[in-house]
């Protein structure tokens, strides 16, 4: 055993130089933002960093959705990892040899749930309306592979469109249909590496703001994981829906000025809903993350049940949220006229 241990002892400097070495090839090869060098160099082959230093905006989901309380192996946690996922997830520039970004994704269609493309596009096709001038609501997907165990047989798909994706395809076809808002969702792939799944997703939303000046409001649909073991439903005209949670960011662990404004507009949306639908609506729950927010006022995170829901509760409590956020939307345009 003593030996066992010099030998592991002995083997931790090697180790250590190895990853400060490909950390190194990455961010020169990659190129892109960095942070200081020290900090860059970690994060890139330790991505479990970003979880627990609250340095990344994944920092919540340790908290959450991760039953492990060590630093560098956050997924172990979760029985739906592989032992081959968990080493790519803290390892993946040497693990996987992908040296280079990762693919992108591209805008879908509302009903298509697709990654089809090798860059983040917005063409006017992947959004309900005529002009991008009248975009006024976006949908991605940070956690694209949640999705809904009695439909699925797992609480989440590995690098696929998962029951999120369908609600939020639910939530953009009715905000259209029935009230002719300008609608876009996406539906890439932003949970490959679960770890970095924030960091991805920041650049939907900010390619979404480049692309859709107006936009009012961008909706991250996410699945709950909370109380899992039975659904959360509420019944609405006959039918039973999920019920809805909204999360907002804060400035407890990153700078956040603004916080207070997507606070604002949960409390409303919250009100609206307990007006239109009781019952449907948990409430607003702040959290010391960012989860993006920070890039838009009306950016808010939007959990459709939790994954003992069925797949048919979530979408219609979607399209129910459409609903909700049409009228917030149409008092909103009447209040600046």
């Amino acid at each position: 055993m003593r030996i066992l241990r010099s030998v592991v002892l002995a083997s931790l400097p090697v180790l250590a130089l190895a990853l400060l070495v490909s950390g190194l090839v990455y961010q020169l090869w990659a190129g892109g933002e960095k942070p200081g060098l020290p900090l860059a160099l970690f994060r890139s082959v330790m991505p479990g960093w970003l979880i627990s230093s609250g340095e990344g905006e994944d920092e919540d989901i340790f908290s959450r959705d991760y039953a492990g309380p060590h630093i560098f192996l956050p997924l172990i946690g979760r029985g739906d990892f592989s032992i081959q996922e968990i080493i790519i997830s803290e390892l993946w520039p040497v693990s996987t040899g992908r040296l280079k970004p990762e693919p992108a994704g591209v805008i879908a269609e509302p009903d298509s749930g697709q990654n089809t493309g090798t860059d983040i596009v917005l063409p006017d096709t992947g959004a309900l309306a005529v002009k991008k001038e009248d975009v006024r609501v976006a949908i991605y997907h940070t956690h694209t592979g949640e999705t809904y165990r009695p439909d699925d047989g797992v609480e989440r798909l590995n690098g696929q469109p998962g029951g999120v994706v369908a609600v939020g395809a639910a939530l953009a076809r009715r905000l259209h249909e029935e009230y002719g808002i300008g609608v876009v969702h996406v539906a890439r792939i932003n949970d490959a590496v679960y770890s970095r799944s924030y960091l991805e997703s920041e650049k939907v939303v900010r390619s979404l703001l480049q692309n859709y000046p107006h936009l009012g409001v961008l909706v991250d649909v996410h699945r709950d994981a909370a109380g899992a073991a039975a659904a959360s439903t509420v019944g609405i005209e006959g039918r039973k829906a999920a019920r809805l949670l909204l999360v907002t960011g804060s400035d407890a662990r990153a700078p956040f000025p603004g916080w207070r404004q997507n606070y604002q507009l949960a409390l409303e949306l919250v009100a609206l809903a307990g007006k239109k639908y009781p019952g449907l609506l948990k409430g607003v729950q702040v959290k010391e993350g960012r989860y993006n927010q920070f890039l838009h006022p009306g950016a808010i995170l939007l959990e459709v049940g939790n994954s003992g829901n069925s797949r048919a509760e979530a979408i219609y409590a979607g399209e129910l949220f459409a609903d909700i956020l049409a009228d917030y939307l149409q008092n909103n345009s009447k209040n600046r006229q």
